[in-house]
């Protein structure tokens, strides 16, 4: 997204994530359902803080797995 794209989403008071965005959640299975995300990121948005917090499904059994950055994000 370019720095203009952001600053037109700014204007409008849209919040949009960027490179130094700090990322926070709830690992889970399932957590689809979770509210967490929703309130915990109002939170983080009324304190005006760079960080959204959101919800990542991690199966039983892969906890391990899931606290590493790679499999939440998808890659192997």
């Amino acid at each position: 997204m370019t720095t203009e794209a952001r600053g037109d989403a700014a204007e409008r008071g849209a919040w949009l994530p960027g490179g130094s965005t700090r990322v926070f959640g709830i690992l889970g299975w399932p957590v689809a359902h979770s509210l967490s995300p929703a309130m915990q990121s109002a939170v983080l948005r009324h304190l005006g803080a760079d960080a959204v917090y959101v919800a990542f499904p991690v199966q039983p059994g892969d906890v391990a797995a899931g606290a590493s950055s790679d499999p939440l994000l998808g890659r192997p």
